[in-house]
């Protein structure tokens, strides 16, 4: 969300040093036009050091991105949405911890979708 405080010399920096780039569509919107780019594949190009983009789009999945693939992982269904309150930072979470357990993209984003979709369920961002 703090995307649009940075200029493009401070993305450029920032990209140097990252391996995983977690944003949502309405950051990645940002970061294209910051960078001057056209699409997700050109930051690949651009910045080595990054292995993946994960674009979360809300109630339209995510999308993935390495040099081998691209990935999409639909949302799931709530039964209810109840409060949206710590969706991202959820599946963010989620997402790291499946990838540190060894699991693949693909496995990583099914979780990270699971865990963002019981947290809008309820009230507040926990899931319990």
């Amino acid at each position: 969300q703090d995307v649009v405080v940075y200029k493009k010399q401070d993305l450029q920096e920032i990209f140097q040093n990252t391996h995983l780039l977690m944003m949502n569509d309405n950051e990645a919107s940002e970061v294209l036009k910051r960078l001057e780019i056209k699409n997700l594949k050109e930051i690949l190009l651009l910045f080595p050091s990054i292995k993946i983009i994960v674009e979360t789009r809300g109630p339209d999945g995510s999308y993935l991105l390495t040099r081998e693939e691209e990935i999409y992982v639909p949302a799931m269904k709530p039964e209810k949405i109840v409060d949206t309150t710590g969706a991202g930072d959820s599946y963010k979470a989620a997402f790291i911890h499946s990838y540190l357990e060894g699991k693949d993209w693909k496995q990583c984003a099914q979780f990270a979708t699971e865990i963002s979709t019981k947290v809008i369920q309820k009230n507040g961002p926990q899931v319990l």
